[in-house]
């Protein structure tokens, strides 16, 4: 930002505008590990969602469709659109609810859970090599900055800001 002189103000460059456009670069940087991690297993962030989802319920790892919507944060029409796709890949099935005549239960299969540890150990593998330049006290000291600004930035959405 240009004072009125035309110059640039030192301040803004150095401090919350240059930290802010480090993390964007970070957050690119991630979002293409990510993105090579799932492109190997022919998986969308969406489905790694869903599929995460499953996983994170436990044994029998099943959810009804509407939790599952829920947890992935989809509507019902997207969930339904998505457990058609998914279960045509074979990573999911569905069966009726037996406690609920209307109910559909999604369930990970085991080729899903397959391809879902495959694709989370590729993206742990490369983020973990991202953070090779740091040593255990600066990964440490991070991870405490970083659930600093996450609360800081949780705290403002709920305050309205």
């Amino acid at each position: 930002m240009a004072d009125a002189e035309g110059q640039e103000s030192p301040d803004q460059l150095g401090g919350s505008l240059g930290m802010a456009g480090q993390i964007e670069h970070i957050a690119r940087h991630f979002d293409r590990v990510r993105s090579r991690a799932l492109a190997g297993e022919g998986l969308s962030p969406r489905d790694v969602e869903v599929l995460n989802a499953l996983g994170q319920a436990g044994s029998p790892y099943r959810l009804s469709q509407g939790d599952l919507a829920r947890a992935s944060q989809l509507t019902s029409g997207g969930m339904t659109s998505q457990a058609d796709r998914m279960e045509e890949a074979g990573w999911v099935a569905r069966s009726r609810d037996p406690d609920d005549r209307r109910g559909v239960l999604v369930s990970l299969t085991e080729t899903g859970r397959q391809i879902l540890e495959r694709s989370l150990k590729t993206y742990l593998s490369g983020a973990e090599a991202s953070f090779g330049g740091l040593g255990p006290a600066d990964q440490r000291a991070l991870q405490r900055i970083l659930t600093k600004l996450v609360a800081a930035i949780e705290g403002e959405g709920s305050s309205g800001a």
